[in-house]
């Protein structure tokens, strides 16, 4: 049975579910093997610095640095509704390195 607003659409809350649903599959997917963990490990540390401080002492540099680590923190927020555990075992696996 399909959920439709006043215009005889799908109704976009539904619409919307079944994207975070499909992400969050996709998500489990890649985090399900070592080379997908190893490149979301990559990409927060590396690229955008999650794991890091954000304050430099040059307010341009601060912010840039919190620019890149917000999307770092969606990344992580993405990957927690895919699996709750899965921060502690990126640091397990890639912590030291």
């Amino acid at each position: 049975m399909r959920s439709e607003d006043n215009d005889g659409g799908i109704d976009q809350d539904v619409a919307e579910r079944k994207v975070m649903r499909d992400a969050s599959a996709d998500m489990r997917e890649v985090l399900s093997t070592k080379a997908g963990r190893s490149v979301m490990w990559g990409l927060l540390s590396d690229c955008c610095g999650y794991f890091d401080a954000s304050f430099s002492g040059d307010p341009p540099e601060t912010f840039y640095r919190e620019g890149k680590r917000s999307v770092g923190a969606l990344l992580a927020s993405r990957m927690r509704q895919a699996d709750k555990k899965i921060l502690a075992k990126l640091i397990d696996e890639h912590g030291g390195n």
